[in-house]
């Protein structure tokens, strides 16, 4: 069939239009069939390691930790992979965001990291800061990157674009918790990093005292126990007294043992 040249004209905005439509954003039953995909992903996960810890029973308890840890360091790969995979598939939606998260916090955690595992990891980073960072479910990231064990500057850099940039109180209180945190954890006995750190947590109780983390904590009570942690608990510090009762019903002080060597053993059950 041949057309004229002002006949060609007026259907190219059509073929425009089609070509616009079917290379725009995921239809609604799409968004629905990658989101069911990621529940039952999630689940899965789950799956595997509830059978690995009935595996680990079985175990000689001496030897029970280095085989759960070798194991474990072969399944967060695998589901890396897996999360990393379903992220391009899903691109542009909640579910990429979500999937996205455990990408890098399998690999932040320790356990995913081989040079592959970690460079998945760093890219999700950067997609999630710069795509994602009005979703809430980087709370769950922030909050997972508090004891992360590697990628320390890509933790920190997205931790501190999370703080800045989340439109999310939730996830402003999570980031900036774990900035705390980590910088906590490596002040040592730096009078300037101990100074920096405890403004972080002034900071994070004067703004979230109202909201709670995942754990249902409350930030302010948080707070108040690191900022006594920090002013009272370091190494060179004098230990705050206090008072118990023995084996025999005789109470007692820290402070009747002062100038002896004393061994204080805190232990409970979980």
């Amino acid at each position: 069939m041949f057309m004229s040249r002002s006949e060609t004209v007026r259907l190219a905005p059509a073929v425009v239009l089609v070509a616009v439509v079917s290379g725009g954003a995921m239809t609604a039953p799409r968004v629905q069939d990658v989101a069911a995909e990621y529940s039952e992903l999630s689940d899965a996960y789950d799956e595997t390691l509830s059978q690995l810890y009935s595996e680990i029973e079985s175990v000689p308890r001496d030897e029970r930790a280095k085989v759960y840890y070798q194991k474990l360091d072969g399944i967060d790969a695998e589901y890396q992979v897996k999360f990393d995979a379903l992220a391009s598939k899903s691109k542009g939606t909640e579910t990429a965001a979500k999937s996205l998260v455990w990408v890098a916090k399998l690999s932040a955690a320790g356990r995913a990291n081989t040079p592959e595992c970690e460079r998945r990891a760093t890219v999700a980073f950067d997609v999630l800061v710069s795509d994602h960072i009005k979703s809430d479910a980087l709370e769950t990231l922030a909050g997972a990157l508090a004891d992360a064990h590697t990628l320390d500057t890509a933790c920190d850099a997205a931790l501190t674009k999370m703080y800045a940039a989340s439109p999310h109180r939730l996830v402003q209180a999570s980031s900036l918790h774990s900035l705390a945190l980590r910088g906590m954890s490596r002040m040592g006995d730096d009078a300037n990093k101990r100074a920096e750190v405890r403004k972080r947590f002034i900071e994070l109780k004067e703004k979230y005292s109202d909201l709670a983390d995942q754990g249902g904590r409350s930030y302010g009570k948080l707070c108040d126990g690191t900022l006594f942690e920090i002013d009272n608990l370091q190494i060179g510090m004098v230990v705050p007294d206090m008072e118990a009762t023995d084996e025999t019903g005789t109470k007692f002080k820290l402070s009747d043992y002062r100038g002896k060597v004393v061994v204080v053993d805190f232990w409970g059950f979980w």
